[in-house]
């Protein structure tokens, strides 16, 4: 699973002031102030899926017209966000931690939501709702033209 988040600076950007929705991205508020992957096609074609090809195009274009900064990867993006990490190896050692069953049963008892198969959930409630999973089945066939499009637009 990979998921798709919005992330924020917390020096830079209040609780209370966080966007709720992607539509909320389009305020003049965040115009200039936002970063973005330049290859995130698979993002388009998720979009495209959930929203349908034409609202997720023109909101595409109306993104596009907040004077985004692009950047390639979200490894890049991950480290403008968060420089200067006082312990940057503590989270690998949680990663190590989290990701094996034992962590991801844990990590479900603070009331999250976890991926991982086999693991009872806290709040089986949280789960379900239908996933919205986007396999190679639909992307491969859409990806080249989502290209294009996200190409266009961004």
């Amino acid at each position: 699973m990979i998921p798709i988040v919005l992330g924020f600076n917390v020096k830079m950007v209040k609780p209370v002031e966080l966007p709720k929705s992607y539509e909320d991205l389009l305020h003049p508020r965040w115009k200039s102030n936002m970063f973005f992957d330049d290859e995130a096609y698979e993002w388009s074609a998720v979009l495209q899926k959930h929203w349908g090809r034409d609202k997720a195009v023109q909101y595409m274009r109306a993104l596009a017209k907040q004077d985004l900064r692009m950047l390639r990867g979200r490894t890049q993006q991950s480290q403008l966000l968060a420089r200067h990490a006082p312990h940057p190896h503590a989270a690998a050692l949680f990663y190590d931690w989290a990701l094996p069953e034992e962590g991801q049963s844990m990590i479900t008892t603070f009331g999250r939501v976890v991926a991982r198969k086999g693991v009872k959930q806290r709040f089986p409630e949280l789960v379900q709702k239908e996933s919205f999973l986007v396999d190679t089945d639909f992307i491969g066939p859409i990806m080249d033209q989502t290209g294009k499009e996200f190409r266009r637009s961004f």
